[in-house]
């Protein structure tokens, strides 16, 4: 999402990005040179942040305000004796804000005790003071001392029920301590204040669904989008649950409303995609993948997406492509490589599809799906012992895989090795018995079928 700042827009970033390329000098007040840095803050861009905040300290020298970004800056870039040397010239009026960007340094260093004595100290000046309350939380935090970073966190929660960090990390901690089930009466004790309180009610949905209880948390994101009918967060919370519960009509629904009152999103867009294609509509699953890919394109989720549709519509060349992309961004993604191996395998590509498929496993020795598909490799020429020589890697890693015994069942007979495929047929119908069928689709002629019975019959 794009950030905004006051009423300046992408055109104040244009010309500061023209300005460089074209290494002039133009004027810029203070305001939109803060919109400028916090932009490439935001978005990593240290390189860029570093050169706006260079410029506007020439143009505005006694600026407060472009000083503190600087400090950010700095900080951001892991320069933390100079960020604090910066900060010891910043004037008493900013106090907490300074203080902050001190202690969040202090956390950094790990110098944790610093931070939090720092912190409370500024707590005497601006004891109501959110993020006062959640800095130290973070503090305790990182010191592993989560009980006392509780007690912040939810200080800070009760001063700003919009703290997201503030959420975030409260939820984390109380759920790191076996504490998560004291987080419903935290929040069911504003809702009785107010039941009006749209971020009680939306918090209180997060917490459900932590909790693994999708009904209350799809109820208290429905309250929270009644009192507040552009509440784009709770749309979006509410339709990953109903996406969770196979709802995904409901979920396509919930995504599209939450893009009516936010910018449009790859994240929301993927979402839509992944709904789609559970719906097996393929042809707008396809379509939305490709409109997240025009704002992102490096979302890893798109490039898949687009990738496997591609492979179910036989186009190879086009998966591979799209595929080897979403494997450049999250190259241990061992999904990425087993979906590349079955296309390479498709292609006919038969060294490619094994080295992809070697680093699947390497990745997840305990996907059950790449081990069989990788000895359908041999299967396919005929190759039956090595392609039991495969099943059998795999049940070294997943012997409660009753899927690969029954496909080692497979392999040994086809291989003319009686007495093992009989060992490792029993093994199997312990296992799981009613996974017994899929031995049948490769023993083709009513003959084989009836004898692979009487086999089963007499194994079992």
């Amino acid at each position: 999402m794009e950030f905004e700042f006051g009423n300046f827009n992408r055109e104040v970033l244009d010309k500061f990005e023209k300005m460089i390329e074209s290494d002039d000098s133009l004027f810029f007040d203070v305001g939109e040179l803060e919109y400028v840095i916090t932009h490439y803050l935001q978005t990593g861009n240290l390189k860029k942040a570093t050169s706006g905040v260079e410029y506007g300290l020439q143009l505005h020298p006694n600026s407060q305000e472009l000083l503190m970004l600087k400090v950010q800056v700095l900080t951001a870039k892991n320069e933390f004796e100079e960020a604090l040397f910066y900060l010891e010239d910043l004037p008493d009026y900013l106090n907490t804000e300074v203080n902050l960007a001190k202690g969040l340094i202090y956390i950094k260093c790990e110098r944790y005790d610093q931070a939090i004595q720092l912190l409370k100290k500024a707590l005497t000046l601006d004891p109501e003071n959110s993020e006062l309350f959640y800095t130290i939380g973070y503090a305790f935090q990182s010191k592993q001392n989560y009980h006392q970073a509780i007690k912040y966190y939810k200080r800070s929660v009760e001063l700003d029920m919009s703290n997201e960090l503030a959420l975030y990390e409260l939820a984390f901690c109380l759920e790191i301590t076996n504490r998560l089930e004291e987080a419903i009466p935290f929040y069911q004790k504003f809702i009785d204040a107010d039941p009006y309180a749209e971020n009680a009610w939306y918090n209180l949905g997060t917490i459900y669904h932590q909790l693994g209880k999708p009904k209350e948390a799809m109820d208290a994101f429905e309250f929270a989008i009644a009192i507040e009918p552009e509440f784009s967060s709770a749309y979006f919370n509410l339709a990953n649950i109903q996406f969770e519960c196979e709802l995904y009509s409901d979920a396509i629904q919930n995504f599209e409303d939450c893009l009516e009152h936010e910018s449009p999103s790859a994240e929301v867009y993927c979402k839509i995609g992944e709904c789609y294609e559970q719906l097996e509509n393929l042809d707008l699953a396809f379509e939305f993948y490709k409109k997240a890919l025009k704002i992102d394109k490096t979302k890893e989720e798109a490039l898949i997406g687009l990738g496997s549709i591609l492979y179910e519509r036989d186009k190879m060349q086009e998966a591979i492509y799209f595929v080897s992309r979403a494997k450049e961004v999250n190259p241990t993604n061992p999904g990425y490589w087993h979906l590349l191996a079955n296309c390479e395998f498709r292609m006919g590509n038969e060294a490619s599809c094994l080295e992809a498929f070697q680093t699947a496993i390497e990745l997840e020795t305990s996907d059950s799906k790449i081990w069989l598909d990788y000895s359908f490799i041999y299967y396919d020429k005929g190759e039956y012992e090595s392609a039991h020589e495969v099943v059998k890697q795999g049940l070294e890693y997943i012997p409660e895989s009753a899927e690969l015994y029954y496909m080692g069942f497979v392999f040994a007979l086809k291989a003319g090795n009686i007495k093992e495929s009989l060992i490792i047929l029993e093994n199997a119908l312990i296992l799981d018995p009613d996974k017994k069928d899929m031995v049948f689709e490769y023993f083709q002629s009513l003959e084989e079928q009836k004898a692979i019975l009487h086999i089963m019959d007499k194994v079992s």
